[in-house]
């Protein structure tokens, strides 16, 4: 490989390092938005939004959170799912955040307060979210696909990855 670096370096009259940085040059696919629930802050005991995909994470990314369960007794845990462009994994301001669907889940019956709910976010690269969560002790699971428009498309992936063939670094 080095010998190759040199030889194009040479051909080009360029630094050896800059070929060698150019060979070490990758393009990721990154989401443009953060995605997260609407959930009541144990602090404020408001409404915030809990991201669980960040901005600018690399694509397909899968994060998952655990949430628990405010009142006993809990019958359903309705989750709204919102994208918003904020880099804060709290945010406190609901008007940044847009609905873009709903997960409803059906919990067992006799549920202790604060019991667990795990969440499951997985966005991949043709902006299609999956979210699947899940009540442990029952295993009791709802799955949920929604496609965004907050990556870039395969067409324009591929777009900017020819395009990118012809950078020079200098």
């Amino acid at each position: 490989m080095r010998v190759a670096q040199a030889k194009v370096a040479q051909s080009d009259g360029l630094p050896v390092e800059a070929v060698k940085k150019f060979n070490e040059l990758s393009i990721s696919n990154v989401t443009s938005h953060s995605f997260g629930v609407i959930v009541l802050d144990a602090e404020t005991q408001k409404d915030i939004i809990s991201n669980i995909i960040m901005i600018n994470d690399a694509l397909p990314v899968t994060e998952s959170k655990t949430f628990y369960t405010t009142v006993p007794n809990q019958e359903v845990v309705e989750m709204k799912i919102v994208e918003n462009t904020q880099f804060e994994y709290r945010v406190f301001e609901l008007t940044q955040g847009q609905d873009i669907g709903k997960v409803r889940l059906h919990l067992p019956p006799r549920l202790p307060v604060q019991s667990p709910i795990e969440v499951l976010f997985t966005l991949q690269r043709d902006g299609r979210l999956s979210i699947t969560a899940r009540e442990p002790k029952s295993d009791r699971q709802v799955m949920v696909d929604i496609q965004t428009d907050r990556v870039i498309s395969a067409r324009q992936y591929q777009a900017a990855k020819q395009r990118s063939s012809g950078v020079s670094i200098s």
